[in-house]
C-alpha cells in the first residue's frame, strides 16, 4: 500500500481484484503528540496484529525518524512510512483505516473514501478512531459508537479501558526473565534496607541496563558510596513538571536511577545530586524491546503517558504513574477511575490503602503523602500489590483481539459484498 497523486491508474480497486480470496487491507495513521508514547502504542499494537493476522498492514508517522528510531524491522515484523502529502491518495485504499488517538486524515483520503461511498463502487471502509486509554467508567458506555461525520462518513470509536464493554487493554504480557513469576517480579527487595537483589534475577541480567555492552546506558554521575548489587534499581520516565527529586530522597535505600538521557538537565541533576546516595544512568534512544528490557530489570518504576504505563502495570514492578498534563479537574478523574478499579481487586490488602495515597499525590502533583514513606519502608508489600494488580490486567479482554473481531466482522461483510457482486445473475427461460 503507497500514496499516489489523485487519478493514479496504479493498483487495482477491492472490486477489481475479487477481495474474497486476499488479505485484508489495513492502515493506521500516528500522529506524534507525547513523544515516544504515541508511537509506543501504535508500533505495539501493529506488531501484535502482525502476529495475530496475515493483513496487508500499513504504518503512516508524522514523524518518521522517531518511529524508525523505536522499531526494529526484524524483531518487529513492521516498519514505517511517512505521512502522505496534502494531496496524496491511497493505492489502492484500504479496506480499514485506524487512526490513532484520534488524528485527523489527510484531506485527499478523505476526499478517497467520500468517492467510494458516493460511486458504490466497493464497500465502505471501516474508519476506527482508536482513543486514549482510560479507567473511567463513561468508557464502556461509548465504545463502539458511531460517529456520522457532515460528509457522509461515519467513524467507529474504539475506546481502549479495564471494563468487560471497553475496546479492552493494551500492550502485551510483560517479557519476563527465565524463573520469574509470570504476575509478579523477581528482582524486588523485599524492603527499603534489604541490598541483595533476589539470586534468579541477579543471575538472569548484569546489574546495569541490559544492552549496556551496546552502550545504551551510561553513569551521569554518582553521589556516595553507591554500591550497584545492593541498590533499588529505579527507573524513570516522567514529564518535566514531576517533582522525582523529593521523592526520591524519601528512599532510605541506595539509588540507581535510570532515564532518557534527553530528561537529564542540568536543573534535574543538581536536585538529584541532594538524594543521597545515588548513581544516575542516562539511557540513549533505543528499539522498544529494549526500552521494555531496561524497565523489566528494575525494581521500581516511575512511568508517563499510556505505553510505559501499560507495560508497568503489566509487569508486576512496583510503579507510579503521572498521566499526560491536563487540567486538574481532568486528572482527577483519571485518577479516581483508576484507583476506583484497583480498588476492587486489592481492597482487602491492607497495604493497598497506602498506595492508593501515593498514587493520587504523585499523578497530581501534590504535596508527598506521608503514606509514600511507609510504602517506601515496605517494598514487599508494594511488590505483592503490584504482582496481584498485574495479574489482573493480563486477564482483562486485550485490545488487540477487540480490534481483531471488529475487523474480522468487517471482513466478512466485504466477502459477502464482494461475492454478490461476482454471482451470475438468474435468467428467466420463457
Amino acid at each position: 500500500m503507497h500514496t499516489a497523486e489523485p487519478g493514479s491508474a496504479q493498483g487495482l480497486t477491492s472490486a477489481q481484484d475479487g477481495r474474497s480470496g486476499l488479505a485484508l487491507r489495513v492502515a493506521l495513521f500516528c500522529q506524534v503528540l507525547d513523544h515516544f508514547g504515541d508511537i509506543g502504542v501504535s508500533l505495539r499494537l501493529a506488531r501484535s496484529l502482525r502476529a495475530m493476522t496475515d493483513w496487508q498492514l500499513a504504518l503512516f508517522c508524522d514523524q518518521r525518524p522517531l518511529a524508525d528510531m523505536l522499531t526494529d524491522p526484524q524483531r518487529d515484523g513492521v516498519c514505517w512510512q511517512a505521512w502522505p502529502e496534502p494531496q496524496s491518495q491511497l493505492d489502492p485504499l484500504p479496506d480499514v483505516i485506524i487512526n490513532a488517538f484520534g488524528c485527523e486524515l489527510p484531506e485527499a483520503i478523505r476526499e478517497q473514501m467520500r468517492q467510494r461511498k458516493a460511486e458504490q463502487s466497493g464497500p465502505e471502509v471501516l474508519w476506527i478512531h482508536l482513543d486514549y486509554l482510560s479507567a473511567e467508567a463513561w468508557v464502556n458506555n461509548h465504545h463502539g459508537l458511531h460517529s456520522y461525520k457532515a460528509d457522509g462518513l461515519v467513524q467507529v470509536f474504539v475506546f481502549p479501558g479495564f471494563g468487560p464493554d471497553s475496546g479492552g487493554l493494551p500492550g502485551g504480557f510483560a517479557q519476563l526473565h527465565p524463573g520469574e513469576h509470570p504476575t509478579a517480579h523477581s528482582g524486588a527487595h523485599s524492603n527499603a534496607h534489604s541490598g541483595a537483589r533476589s539470586n534468579a534475577h541477579s543471575g538472569a541480567h548484569s546489574s546495569a541496563f541490559p544492552g549496556a555492552h551496546r552502550g545504551l546506558d551510561h553513569a551521569v554521575f554518582a553521589s556516595g558510596q553507591t554500591q550497584e548489587q545492593e541498590a533499588l534499581k529505579v527507573f524513570a520516565y516522567v514529564y518535566e513538571t514531576a517533582a522525582l527529586a523529593p521523592w526520591l530522597g524519601a528512599i532510605d535505600a541506595h539509588i540507581d536511577l535510570r532515564m532518557p538521557e534527553s530528561q537529564l538537565s542540568p536543573a534535574l541533576l543538581d536536585a538529584l545530586r541532594s538524594c543521597g546516595q545515588i548513581c544516575v544512568r542516562g539511557l540513549a534512544p533505543c528499539p522498544q524491546w529494549q526500552w521494555d528490557e531496561a524497565m523489566q530489570a528494575c525494581d521500581l518504576l516511575w512511568v508517563r503517558g499510556e505505553d510505559s504505563w501499560v507495560q508497568a502495570m503489566r509487569s508486576g514492578i512496583p510503579w507510579l504513574w503521572q498521566p499526560y498534563p491536563q487540567t486538574v479537574q481532568t486528572l482527577r478523574g483519571k485518577c479516581e477511575g483508576l484507583t476506583a478499579q484497583m480498588d476492587a481487586v486489592l481492597e482487602a490488602d491492607p497495604a493497598w490503602p497506602c498506595w492508593r495515597d501515593a498514587l493520587q499525590a504523585w499523578a497530581l502533583g501534590e504535596v508527598m503523602p506521608a503514606a509514600y514513606r511507609l510504602l517506601c519502608q515496605d517494598m514487599q508489600a508494594w511488590r505483592r500489590l503490584a504482582g496481584v494488580w498485574a495479574a489482573h490486567c493480563n486477564s482483562l479482554p486485550r485490545l488487540d483481539r477487540s480490534l481483531c473481531h471488529m475487523i474480522e466482522t468487517h471482513h466478512q461483510a466485504i466477502s459477502t459484498y464482494t461475492s454478490r457482486l461476482c454471482r451470475p445473475h438468474l435468467q428467466v427461460s420463457p
